[in-house]
Parts: C-alpha cells; sequence; structure tokens
C-alpha cells in the first residue's frame, strides 16, 4: 500500500480558502468588487483622492473589463479544485516516461500535466459561464455579449 503524505498546513489553509470562494453565490462576488472597484469604491476612491482626478482608475461597471474580472474571480475557485485533485492524483510514471524520451520539464508540464489538469476545471467553468447572468446583471454591463445574452 501506498502511503500518501499529509498536507501541509499552508496547503490545506488554501484550499479551505478556495472551498469559502466557492460556497459564496456570482452576485456576491460581484458586489463585493464593485464596492472595491466601482466607480464610488474604495480603490477609485483613494486613487482619486491621491491624483486629485475626477475619473476612476477602474471603470468597472458598465464594461467588458468589468465584466471579465468578476467571470475570472467568480470562476477562479471552481478551477483550482478540480485542478488540484488532478495534480494530486497525477501517476508519476507519465512523467518519468516523458523525461526518458528526452522531454525538458517545461515541456513535460506543458503537454503532460495541463492538458489533463485544465480539461476537468476548464470543462466545470464551460458549463458555469452557459448559465451566468448575475455577473452581468449586478455589473449593469447592458452593451456586454456574454454566453446567456447571446
Amino acid at each position: 500500500m501506498i502511503r500518501r503524505p499529509a498536507p501541509r498546513c499552508g496547503a490545506k489553509a488554501v484550499a479551505e480558502f478556495v472551498d469559502v470562494f466557492l460556497s459564496f453565490a456570482s452576485f456576491l462576488i460581484t458586489l463585493a468588487l464593485l464596492f472595491v472597484h466601482g466607480n464610488a469604491g474604495l480603490a477609485n476612491g483613494i486613487w482619486t483622492g491621491v491624483t486629485g482626478g475626477a475619473e476612476a482608475a477602474v471603470p468597472l461597471p458598465d464594461h467588458t473589463v468589468g465584466v471579465l474580472l468578476a467571470e475570472i474571480t467568480y470562476c477562479t475557485p471552481f478551477v483550482m479544485r478540480p485542478l488540484h485533485a488532478a495534480l494530486s492524483q497525477l501517476d508519476t510514471a507519465q512523467l518519468e516516461v516523458a523525461s526518458s524520451l528526452g522531454a525538458q520539464p517545461a515541456q513535460i508540464v506543458r503537454r503532460v500535466i495541463l492538458p489533463g489538469a485544465l480539461a476537468a476545471g476548464g470543462s466545470l467553468v464551460l458549463v458555469l459561464c452557459l448559465d451566468e447572468f448575475g455577473i452581468v446583471l449586478f455589473t449593469s454591463a447592458k452593451d456586454v455579449t456574454t454566453l446567456p445574452r447571446s
């Protein structure tokens, strides 16, 4: 029987931190981003206070950038969990075979590890994006075309 080492405290803390974000609804992530990066948000308030300008540094609402930032923030934990599971169950024999065939470490990561690991997370994010309208709704991005609005 193969015994796997127990996860380190740091890895467990990161996994728990990711799990917290998995429990949030998409509109909560979007509202948090609006409170920080919105036109009257914390980051833009500091920016206009320091520079004395009237325009926000990050025009989050009503822009494609805001929708992308919210989608990336919301979907990243859904990629990280399957990626972590795939990497923890990776067969080292595949890595040894690739190395013995002359593959460099960067090639091993790009051609052996990432395709399988990202397929699981990517398919989950695709399913999420097909049904995600809360982010677009709460950012008020009426002119931004996303998968559920097309």
